[in-house]
């Protein structure tokens, strides 16, 4: 069994709801070779959030 694990870094957004499925789909299968069979599958999203007063 074999594992893969990679960093996907997002764009900054405005606020609001977004959807990035897509971008992770992509990364995923950038990631794993083509022959791969994928039993399951963990994502863990760190959210940075900062307020700038100009």
């Amino acid at each position: 069994m074999s594992y893969y694990q990679t960093t996907l870094t997002l764009p900054t957004y405005a606020r609001g709801i977004h959807i990035i499925t897509p971008k992770v789909k992509e990364a995923i299968s950038q990631l794993l070779p083509h022959s791969a069979k994928v039993v399951g599958s963990s994502v863990f999203a760190a959210h940075v959030s900062q307020s700038c007063d100009q």
